[in-house]
């Protein structure tokens, strides 16, 4: 009983993050790829300073700015990574918004869950998939404008692994959920 006077709070807190993810993180992540992409001599872009990509494993900062972080077809997969990831997060706290109130008004063991966890497995797959494989690509870009002497940096290229196992559990979940409510419609019956 005590956990169910968690839900409401937690449905609470996944719709705020949502809103503050839509907002500050999308509207944001948009404006600075979109001014630096298409107006690069616009002053929003001047306020903005120079494009910084983030990537998700390494903070990677150069003492002067490389010419890499300004041709298009970097400043383009950095948006497509950032969008996905963006997309990725706002699904991520929209499905489970859903399922936390779903749980806290029907319970856990409806059909409507397994759908949520299906779509959840699903959106992480694509979305996560496509980030990763993104990020890794633009973060070995960024990588071979170092100037490294007398080493080698080598990354292994297993990004989407995190995604991968990410909606397999979410896939597991949604049958193993699945199972039960047969189950329990059976034992009903």
């Amino acid at each position: 009983m005590k956990l169910r006077k968690l839900l409401k709070p937690s449905y609470i807190l996944c719709m705020i993050l949502f809103y503050i993810t839509a907002v500050f993180g999308g509207i944001f992540t948009v404006i600075d790829h979109v001014f630096h992409l298409w107006f690069p001599d616009h002053p929003i872009t001047l306020f903005l300073g120079p494009f910084e990509p983030v990537f998700s494993y390494v903070n990677l900062y150069f003492y002067e700015h490389p010419e890499l972080y300004s041709s298009t077809s970097f400043l383009t997969l950095s948006f497509l990574s950032s969008i996905s990831l963006m997309g990725w997060a706002l699904l991520f706290l929209w499905y489970i918004s859903r399922l936390i109130k779903n749980i806290d008004k029907k319970g856990l063991f409806k059909k409507v869950n397994v759908s949520i966890l299906y779509k959840l497995g699903i959106a992480t797959l694509i979305l996560v998939t496509i980030y990763s494989n993104i990020d890794s690509y633009l973060l070995k870009q960024a990588i071979q404008e170092l100037e490294i002497v007398n080493a080698d940096l080598v990354l292994e290229d297993f990004p989407y692994f995190d995604g991968l196992f990410s909606a397999v559990g979410f896939f597991i979940f949604a049958f193993a959920l699945n199972k039960a409510i047969r189950a329990i419609e059976g034992k009903e019956q």
